[in-house]
């Protein structure tokens, strides 16, 4: 099994999210400081700090592996959100001393909608959008007038418009995910019962040869002292009960999707394969 494989469904969707989201981070960041290189020069601190946030969440995911919760998940898909408002709040700082050359809040336009692609969970989903699009509205307002009154009119409006699309995006997105995890449970249960099938099947098999032994020694032992009448009619009840089962056994051969390696193979390896944990 794979090592950053995560079991329960929701949580492995929640996991994913954080991990996607911690790679836009540690990937994205760096941007702002290329962007700005022909404008004006933005101290690389807050960048690096956002990415380094980024990287340390990613290694974190990928170590905790299955293990993750989805309350990790969403602490980390937070965290990492924190990171990147805390450095556009920085960054904004200087975009505006340029004036009308800026647009204000691109990165946190962007950050809304983004989250509503990629988590599952509503609350988290919720609390990130709003912490980008809250935090743009709040430096909006400790602007100076004169600060303000250059910029592009109509902001902070623009900003809650895109707040507002990335709550529907999410709503959207939390029921495709939905809609996938149900199919993950199905496929997990479908893999559950043809482990269960294939189970079953080693043991029948595992257990016709002494069937066949007791058999054959039945027949003798009737050949040779016809007088144990009592002794072999339980031996043939017992018989009968175990040919039942076999064939109750027979029946799970529905169940499974046989490959070249199903048409040979030792019931002993099979059952100790399945019983190790996964």
């Amino acid at each position: 099994m794979s090592a950053t494989r995560v079991v329960d469904p929701r949580a492995r969707l929640a996991w994913r999210g954080a991990l996607l989201a911690t790679v836009l981070n540690f990937a994205g960041s760096p941007m702002e400081l290329l962007v700005a290189r022909d404008t004006l020069v933005l101290p690389p601190a807050p960048s690096l700090l956002a990415a380094g946030t980024g990287v340390v969440l990613f290694v974190m995911l990928l170590l905790r592996g299955k293990h993750t919760t989805r309350a990790e998940a969403a602490t980390v898909f937070l965290i990492n959100t924190a990171s990147i408002a805390i450095m556009l709040w920085l960054d904004n700082e200087h975009w505006v001393t340029i004036g009308p050359r800026w647009a204000p809040f691109q990165a946190n336009k962007l950050g809304a909608i983004t989250v509503g692609l990629l988590t599952p969970e509503i609350s988290v989903g919720v609390i990130s959008i709003a912490a980008y699009a809250g935090a743009a509205v709040v430096q909006w307002l400790t602007w100076d007038p004169a600060q303000r009154a250059v910029l592009a009119r109509g902001e902070p409006m623009p900003t809650l418009i895109f707040a507002a699309f990335g709550v529907v995006l999410l709503v959207f997105s939390t029921r495709r995910y939905a809609v996938e995890r149900r199919l993950v449970e199905q496929a997990e249960a479908s893999a559950a019962m043809e482990t269960l099938a294939r189970t079953l099947l080693a043991v029948r098999d595992f257990a016709n040869t002494p069937l066949q032994t007791i058999e054959s020694a039945a027949s003798l032992v009737r050949m040779r002292h016809p007088e144990a009448t009592v002794e072999l009619q339980r031996i043939e009840r017992a018989l009968d009960r175990m040919r039942e089962l076999n064939g109750l056994l027979s029946q799970h051969e529905s169940h499974l999707r046989w490959t070249k390696e199903d048409e040979s193979f030792d019931a002993v390896e099979r059952l100790r394969r399945e019983g190790e944990p996964v």
